[in-house]
């Protein structure tokens, strides 16, 4: 709507124009019969139709009718915006209603762009008085973006101190009060300003006669950063 009202007031400043101009000129022509004036007039006249269109083109406001080229344009499409290499420090504990004696909190945020990767540190707490035995298959961290693509994070949440266990999984003893850590990559660049859902799937397998969680999901959190400094990143 705003380009052809644009176009309207272009024609109407040029009917308004060449009518002022040609009035001018009948005013000349009877006033005074100089063909001198009138070759001036008639000049004028034809300079003023051929700069006015071209001048009102160049600054005619991009979008209002007239392809402005390259990214974003006239084509609306908003242009995304990475979040640059750096590490910021996090204290985020994974939230669940489970009989969970295992801690699990997000450390620290390593963004790596010519990784294209992103690295999260895992710190895991006995919270028990108790040793605790484990066997940790693959926990899943997936990162859910709200345009579509969903992408799985790859890497041992346990990193230290850990052996095959009867499973074929690292087995890990955790004393009590013990802490551990780990470290997960999500392989690609985030988006500032693009709030990504974060899903968290855990299995733990125990030793015959031992407590065990089992399988369970953290609460969903939210990871997002709202500049391109990964200082901004947070988690709520």
């Amino acid at each position: 709507m705003s380009s052809i009202l644009d176009y309207v007031t272009f024609l109407s400043s040029i009917v308004t124009l060449f009518g002022a101009a040609f009035g001018t000129v009948i005013y000349v022509v009877r006033k005074d019969r100089n063909f001198k004036y009138i070759a001036i007039a008639c000049a004028i006249l034809a300079i003023l139709l051929i700069l006015y269109p071209l001048i009102h083109w160049i600054t005619w406001p991009a979008g209002s009718g007239r392809s402005t080229g390259g990214s974003g344009g006239s084509s609306g499409h908003p242009v995304s915006i990475l979040v640059l290499s750096g590490t910021e420090p996090e204290n985020w504990p994974l939230m669940c209603t489970c009989d969970d004696t295992i801690l699990t909190t997000i450390s620290s945020v390593t963004i790596n762009t010519s990784l294209q990767s992103m690295f999260w540190d895992i710190t895991l707490y006995n919270k028990s008085a108790d040793q605790q035995a484990f066997e940790f298959p693959p926990a899943e961290f997936v990162l859910l973006d709200p345009s579509g693509p969903s992408y799985e994070a790859s890497g041992n949440i346990l990193i230290e101190n850990s052996q095959t266990g009867v499973w074929g999984w690292p087995q890990h003893w955790f004393s009590s009060h013990g802490t551990e850590k780990g470290q997960i990559t999500f392989t690609f660049d985030p988006v500032v300003e693009t709030a990504y859902t974060l899903n968290v799937h855990f299995h733990y397998v125990c030793p015959v006669g031992w407590h065990c969680p089992g399988d369970f999901d953290f609460d969903q959190v939210t990871f997002s950063c709202s500049t391109s400094n990964v200082s901004s990143c947070q988690f709520s």
